[in-house]
């Protein structure tokens, strides 16, 4: 016999659409390591990759070590602040950009950062 809590209108969790994903390009994801010391990373944080180590942390202007530039969006948030934390990230698709959070000296209206994340197949549209 199934277990109750997992049948239909069972439970208190409730899908709450947010408008993250918007347009028609597929949706892509994929593992990634944050790397320890990043701290408390928020749902759709806009990462980094290190280029020395290949794990990602929150990508923001002064970073340096490759992570400057933005990459992919954190599925979940995560703790890494004592220890590397596994997620999974967007790495293709098209999504809302008020719903993202993009670390110091960056911003979503920056051409830069546009650019960056459409080369790796990641654009931003506000929902009509």
């Amino acid at each position: 016999m199934a277990d109750e809590r997992y049948l239909a209108g069972n439970g208190s969790d409730a899908y709450t659409p947010d408008d993250l994903i918007t347009g028609e390009k597929q949706v892509v994801t994929q593992p990634a390591v944050v790397v320890n010391g990043s701290g408390v990373v928020a749902q759709y944080t806009v990462m980094g990759v290190i280029t020395a180590t290949g794990k990602s942390k929150p990508c923001a202007a002064a970073n340096g070590d490759g992570s400057e530039i933005a990459d992919h969006i954190v599925i979940n948030g995560c703790d890494a602040s004592a220890a590397d934390a596994k997620v999974a990230a967007y790495k293709e698709g098209c999504f809302n950009p008020d719903l993202l959070t993009i670390g110091a000296g960056l911003n979503l209206t920056d051409v830069a950062v546009i650019n960056a994340l459409r080369t790796r197949g990641i654009y931003l549209q506000t929902p009509a």
